[in-house]
């Protein structure tokens, strides 16, 4: 009998359960740079005071547009890259997320046989001075 009424009562849990299916917009979220704020952005504050002084070195550095939707999971793959071209990494300014002092570790194995006349083997088993060396004379220094 006890058994019986164990299974009852799973029964009985089971049916007093409703399933509800709720739509949800996914909404995808937005890097906002320091004095390119959007007007979406600013009109949640009680009060804003724009900084020009800020815009103008966004401006100067030319990395975004002003008001333009920046993408949070695009800008994380871009800091999140592996891979750079020789020429990428020989212009300034530099690919965001790059490591200034390690370029050659972007490069792929023929544009780093390319731009430094090795393996990457015989690159890491020469001393350091000789690597820097190295990286000055192909420009990735």
């Amino acid at each position: 009998m006890k058994f019986i009424a164990k299974a009852q009562a799973k029964a009985l849990a089971a049916k007093s359960y409703k399933k509800i299916e709720v739509e949800v917009d996914v909404v995808e979220p937005q890097l906002v740079v320091a004095g390119m704020e959007p007007l979406e952005f600013t009109s949640i504050f009680p009060t804003w005071t724009p900084r020009p002084d800020v815009t103008a070195i966004q401006e100067k550095e030319g990395r975004w547009n002003d008001g333009g939707q920046h993408s949070v999971s695009d800008i994380l793959a871009q800091l999140s890259r592996t891979n750079y071209s020789l020429a990428e990494l020989t212009t300034k300014p530099l690919p965001d997320g790059a490591d200034p002092l390690h370029l050659e570790v972007y490069l792929s194995n023929e544009e780093f046989a390319e731009a430094l006349g090795m393996s990457r083997d015989e690159f890491y088993s020469l001393q350091s001075w000789k690597q820097t060396e190295l990286k000055k004379k192909a420009n990735l220094f």
